[in-house]
């Protein structure tokens, strides 16, 4: 059977003019033969991740992935029923997250820490390495900065002055984090917060950064959370709720926010708004995203009154950005 695949997946590369163990720089070299099989059964998440383990490799590695998308190799495969076969036992362990469906019956099952044990406890320390002072996990702005740490203030601070907060408000953040923001708008502007994670890691330092604050770090879930709030904010998790959620999203934070409060919600956004994102990102830590455009309007509770304002917050070396989304309910 590693024969047939390794043949095909020859003849497969051969479309491309990739060859395996070939002298030119776009050519692979095969490292393990179980790439032949998992590269055909798991599509773009097998390539990648046999990469990943060092199965495969290629000296100009970048010529080698532009040649397989020219030749759009994917729609040159046909499927044989073995390969049905392993193709459906490769994508098995993640079929709540193709299959949207299964998702709220897994949610029962509180699936979401799988997704927290795979992307957050890799260790603070990591983080830390990565991050600024703040440990901002979303987009920050630099309109004016010059420095990571400047760009986290400035973010921070206009959070802040959209959200409207004053002294006595009490805030709570869906998807806290390590605690950055939630430290932030206590120290400054004298409120008390309530921030929730579902990564028991995010939870032990931001309990620690925020140790002598008005500042409750909460180890929930967000379907589980009740209570009143003047101010709720959301910094780059509404990506993960996943379309099948949204309405029970904006339920909660209908039903948490006082009658004059003020929403705000940071979420990625692309030019057109897509059910499911890049296989790379489904397959891997970011399941459940979505990705929306500018001009898409949420449905939300009755009663509701929204107000969409689109800004764009990124890094110098990278085109990604985020849209700040404000609601205020009445």
């Amino acid at each position: 059977m590693s024969a047939r695949y390794a043949a095909l997946v020859a003849d497969l590369l051969a479309q491309a003019d990739i060859r395996i163990d070939g002298p030119r720089p776009w050519d692979i070299a095969v490292r393990d033969p179980r790439f032949y099989k998992r590269a055909l059964a798991g599509g773009a998440i097998g390539l990648g991740e046999s990469f990943m383990d060092g199965w495969w490799d290629s000296p100009a590695l970048d010529q080698a992935i532009t040649r397989m998308l020219d030749a759009d190799l994917r729609a040159r495969l046909k499927l044989s029923p073995f390969m049905l076969a392993d193709a459906i036992a490769e994508h098995l362990p993640n079929l709540p997250y193709v299959w949207p469906g299964l998702r709220p019956f897994l949610s029962r099952f509180k699936s979401y820490q799988a997704t927290a044990e795979t992307h957050y406890e890799v260790g603070n320390d990591f983080y830390r390495m990565l991050l600024g002072k703040h440990m901002i996990y979303s987009c920050t702005c630099w309109d004016g900065a010059t420095t990571l740490d400047q760009s986290e203030d400035a973010k921070l601070e206009m959070s802040c002055r959209k959200l409207a907060l004053a002294p006595g408000q009490r805030l709570l953040e869906i998807g806290c984090g390590w605690g950055g923001f939630a430290k932030y708008a206590a120290e400054n502007y004298g409120v008390s917060v309530v921030g929730v994670t579902i990564s028991a890691e995010q939870r032990e330092l931001a309990v620690e950064r925020c140790r002598g604050l008005p500042v409750e770090i909460r180890l929930q879930d967000y379907r589980e959370i009740r209570g009143q709030f003047d101010r709720i904010a959301s910094f780059g998790m509404f990506e993960h709720v996943g379309r099948q959620n949204y309405d029970t999203y904006f339920r909660i934070v209908h039903d948490c926010l006082t009658e004059d409060g003020i929403f705000l919600l940071e979420t990625i956004g692309d030019n057109r708004s897509r059910r499911s994102p890049q296989r790379w990102r489904t397959g891997s830590s970011w399941r459940t995203g979505t990705i929306l455009a500018p001009t898409m309007r949420q449905r939300c509770a009755p009663g509701t009154r929204t107000s969409q304002r689109t800004g764009i917050g990124s890094s110098p070396n990278t085109a990604s950005g985020s849209i700040g989304c404000g609601f205020s309910i009445s």
